[in-house]
């Protein structure tokens, strides 16, 4: 068995170091307006401490891929690649912290909370409008990224300008903007799943598993990577399905260490998504268990969509979902980890296995 031992932070300081000059320079062609907040340093400080995975992801890819990473490649093109997938990670979160009414991200007080704490009244008004402003930002600052990537992506590819070159350029950007309409359009699926008093279907679930997370988080970037690798379009749709799967056992890993994991490493707090009224993979079984007693479905009914949980309704909470959905979530678990090993066997690329290889097994011993 290859050992969970795949570096995702080799890159951090590149990444921090590009992101932090783009957004230095930035703010001096922005200085004219007047904003109390120097919202360009706001932007660096809640991206840095991200565990940045989509942007290693792309840059690791394209390595498995056989290609070089040198210093001109990670300047010119890989790093505003990289850097922009990262910004348009942060306006996602801003957003969606927003959509959850969370407090916390990343061990911190969450954009909207941390401008509604800079008013005296404590005004969440004020605090979510100016958080939408501020994810609406990141998107499209990463947007300038992404297209200055693609124009030194071109120029490095070669120094005339061909057809071939022009289509795999249009190819990314579609790609991107396609990617991240679909998340949108999944966060929308997630609220509309959390209004309604029905239970979701299995499928519908993990449809929103897979365009929120799944494969904006490891199908853009796999895809990405090839594009940029020039590989084939054989190659391009292997990735995109093997990302498909890894994407959605790290969404399960994500459920599983919002009930049972460590607070103080995850950044978040336990049981958030019952508090939200996620109808997460773990809700799913939970409620469908046949074995629930009235005092179980009392307790349920108590803390799901509550303001708040206390801590004996939480040790309870997780004591119920280990009983009645935590086998039915591992053997899907072991189901999907399966297919992706059956998928990344199918690859002629050796080196490309072993790097996909030690990202699944990576995914599924993360605790954070």
């Amino acid at each position: 068995m290859i050992k969970p031992d795949l570096i995702l932070d080799e890159y951090r300081s590149s990444i921090a170091q590009y992101l932090t000059h783009f957004l230095a320079q930035k703010k001096k062609s922005f200085a004219k307006i007047s904003l109390d907040d120097d919202v360009f340093n706001t932007i660096k400080n809640f991206a840095l401490r991200g565990k940045m995975t989509r942007a290693h992801l792309l840059i690791l890819t394209y390595q498995a891929f056989g290609k070089k990473v040198d210093k001109k490649t990670l300047k010119n093109w890989l790093l505003p690649l990289a850097s922009a997938i990262e910004l348009i990670q942060a306006g996602l979160l801003i957003h969606d912290d927003i959509i959850d009414q969370d407090q916390q991200r990343r061990g911190q007080d969450s954009i909207w909370q941390y401008y509604t704490l800079q008013k005296q009244a404590a005004d969440q008004h004020y605090g979510k409008s100016q958080a939408i402003c501020l994810g609406n930002l990141c998107f499209f600052l990463a947007n300038q990224l992404v297209n200055e990537g693609v124009v030194n992506w071109q120029a490095m590819n070669n120094s005339k300008k061909t057809a071939a070159l022009d289509s795999v350029s249009i190819k990314i950007q579609e790609l991107i903007n396609r990617e991240i309409s679909q998340v949108i359009m999944a966060e929308m699926l997630d609220v509309q799943l959390a209004a309604e008093d029905k239970v979701p279907s299995l499928q519908q679930i993990t449809e929103m598993n897979l365009y929120k997370t799944a494969r904006y988080s490891f199908s853009l970037p796999f895809m990405l990577a090839a594009y940029v690798a020039r590989q084939s379009q054989t190659s391009i749709e292997q990735v995109s399905k093997i990302g498909e799967k890894l994407g959605l056992i790290f969404q399960i890993q994500d459920d599983y260490l919002g009930i049972f994991g460590d607070e103080k490493i995850t950044g978040k707090p336990i049981l958030s998504d019952v508090r939200e009224g996620k109808k997460t993979i773990f809700y799913y079984y939970l409620v469908k268990s046949k074995k629930l007693n009235a005092h179980d479905k009392k307790l349920l009914d108590r803390c799901f969509g509550a303001t708040s949980i206390n801590k004996k309704d939480g040790v309870a909470m997780q004591a119920m979902f280990q009983v009645h959905a935590l086998n039915q979530v591992t053997s899907l678990l072991n189901q999907l980890k399966q297919e992706a090993i059956k998928e990344i066997e199918q690859l002629e690329n050796q080196d490309l296995q072993i790097f996909l290889t030690k990202l699944l097994n990576t995914l599924q011993h993360r605790q954070k």
